[in-house]
């Protein structure tokens, strides 16, 4: 990790990114102050890409230590060290993406570090998620908790959950993992996952397991 600071007056239309611009980070205070670490920029061109998104606003990003504790923090964390955002992403339809969709396909990607679920304690189809790139696990739900642990993986926590099949050819169900072909779903069609294997690769539905493939599915509803 690399954390890079800026100056929104100097540096605001530089693009970190092909999706982002320095200024889409600066502390919302007006204080010209940006600190941005460049795995979180990747982390989130990665969410960009897995779920092929229109837009990703990002709600807040840096914040100096006087705007984080007039918002209600310590003055010290993720977002002062420049290692966080908190943003809201969208379909191509320009339909928000649920937090609990962008929490699993975070997890999916291997993101083991800061995932906030429902950031500021808004409801999961707001979509509002925080995310970090500090070095510790916090996998949490900030409607109970701004700070606490809520689990050691959203696959559990929010199960079960909608997967969409996005291969044009369908998806295999199988009596187990790796087992029999016993049926298919249609490309197209949402089915809830009540189950996962230890790597979250596969899942199972109401008539059997399929693989959890980002080729494959996308998780929530399309």
């Amino acid at each position: 990790m690399s954390v890079v600071r800026y100056s929104a007056k100097k540096d605001g239309e530089k693009l970190l990114s092909p999706h982002f611009k320095v200024k889409e980070f600066k502390c919302k205070c007006g204080c010209g102050q940006i600190r941005i670490d460049t795995a979180l920029i990747a982390t989130l061109e990665k969410l960009f890409s897995a779920l092929d998104l229109s837009k990703i606003n990002v709600i807040s990003g840096y914040r100096c230590a006087s705007h984080d504790k007039a918002v209600g923090g310590r003055g010290a964390g993720s977002h002062v060290e420049g290692y966080a955002a908190d943003v809201r992403c969208f379909y191509k339809d320009g339909s928000r993406v649920p937090s609990s969709v962008v929490a699993l396909t975070l997890e999916r990607l291997g993101h083991k570090y800061g995932i906030g679920y429902r950031c500021g304690g808004v409801a999961d189809r707001a979509g509002n998620i925080h995310i970090d790139v500090k070095s510790r696990k916090w996998y949490g739900d900030e409607t109970k908790s701004m700070t606490a642990m809520a689990c050691n993986s959203f696959f559990n926590y929010l199960r079960p959950f909608p997967v969409t099949v996005i291969d044009k050819t369908g998806i295999n169900v199988r009596s187990a993992p790796n087992s029999t072909i016993i049926g298919t779903y249609k490309y197209g069609e949402t089915v809830q996952i009540t189950q996962t294997n230890a790597a979250n690769s596969w899942g199972k539905t109401k008539t059997g397991w399929i693989c959890l493939r980002d080729d494959l599915v996308r998780f929530g509803r399309r």
